[in-house]
């Protein structure tokens, strides 16, 4: 079962939020609805520590991806926290190289205070050699 907890900073306006227990098939959605919740309150930045996840069933790449592109939307950075071995093996993912990940609540606090969320632009291109130099710029 998925537990979670978030405490408010209202000193520096960065939340945590404390995901413990097994991470289930639909626990995208209850990462959604978490960091919904947070973003509703117009926070300067949210730490979600999944250090303490059952080892058994990771969270999806693609789903911290996502959530931490939404974020990005509304102008807020996101951080996940992880185990050292947790957050090399999701760095080697294609989803997980553009994640921000640290190994600390407090570097979680730091980096989110420090990151200035990417936007993602998506664009459509033709096949044509000129459609590389195209995205480039």
């Amino acid at each position: 079962m998925l537990t979670s907890s978030i405490e408010h900073d209202w000193r520096d306006g960065i939340w945590l939020v404390r995901l413990t227990g097994e991470f289930p098939g639909d626990g995208h959605v209850h990462l959604r609805r978490i960091v919904g919740k947070c973003l509703a309150e117009d926070p300067a930045g949210i730490v979600v520590d999944l250090a303490h996840l059952a080892p058994g069933v990771p969270a999806s790449p693609i789903a911290l991806a996502t959530e931490q592109r939404r974020t990005a939307r509304s102008g807020v950075s996101l951080v996940y926290v992880l185990e050292e071995a947790a957050a090399a093996e999701l760095k080697a993912t294609a989803e997980g190289r553009h994640l921000v990940l640290c190994t600390s609540i407090p570097a979680g606090r730091f980096l989110a205070a420090l990151v200035t969320p990417h936007r993602w632009l998506h664009v459509a291109l033709d096949q044509a050699p000129s459609s590389v130099a195209d995205a480039r710029a």
